[in-house]
């Protein structure tokens, strides 16, 4: 996966999230400015950990194929 989409997966993901994180916390507290300080916080520390997430299990080799292995099948 390119930095581009990642970045952009990333955004788009943290957009979704934090409109859902905003919308819990007002209820909860009631306070705009309160859930507006939490989504912030919450948003911007989720977002970085989540690039190292998907950028450690893109190095994972677990799942991936071998290509050197499969060409000798053909």
């Amino acid at each position: 996966m390119s930095i581009k989409k990642k970045l952009l997966k990333t955004l788009t993901w943290r957009i979704t999230a934090s409109l859902t994180t905003l919308f819990i916390v007002y209820i909860v507290s009631g306070e705009i400015k309160t859930a507006g300080i939490v989504t912030l916080l919450e948003g911007t520390i989720k977002m970085i950990i989540y690039y190292f997430h998907e950028t450690i299990w893109e190095k994972i080799q677990l799942f991936k194929k071998d290509n050197k292995d499969n060409s000798s099948l053909k």
